[in-house]
């Protein structure tokens, strides 16, 4: 395999696990591109390997994939899917929420994803937004 290959088969490469995450997220090409600053068309040029990402670029896309640059690379970390019995137990427990609760929730969640440093700061702005969105009808353990 000549240099060249190798530098297209790699990029081809991360364009699909952009393209896959950008689906999983439910997202289309020009509302990704938008999230940075492309035009859809962008989008699809990397997505299909035929131009190279910049590691500022790379970041961005990162950024608004809620991914990390490693993962877009495959350099190493593995997804961690949930098992069916985890699923289960969190779309119980997700159904049991007011909309009050679930926002905070999905804002720690989206942090934790992104990375832990960053859900301390969302569990701290949960906590505060929290004490506001109290449901007086529901029971608390604290005392």
């Amino acid at each position: 395999m000549t240099e060249l290959q190798a530098k297209l088969d790699y990029n081809r490469a991360i364009g699909r696990r952009i393209r896959d995450r950008r689906k999983a997220l439910g997202f289309s090409q020009a509302a990704l591109g938008s999230k940075v600053g492309l035009s859809f068309q962008q989008i699809q040029k990397y997505e299909k390997g035929l131009n190279g990402l910049a590691a500022v670029r790379l970041g961005q896309l990162a950024l608004a994939l809620a991914t990390t640059v490693p993962r877009l690379l495959g350099l190493g970390e593995e997804d961690h899917p949930a098992s069916d019995e985890q699923r289960h137990r969190l779309l119980q427990a997700w159904e049991r929420l007011t909309q009050a609760q679930r926002e905070p929730l999905l804002r720690y969640v989206e942090a934790l994803a992104l990375s832990p440093s960053s859900a301390t700061t969302a569990v701290e702005t949960t906590h505060i937004g929290a004490e506001a969105d109290v449901d007086p009808t529901a029971t608390s353990d604290k005392k």
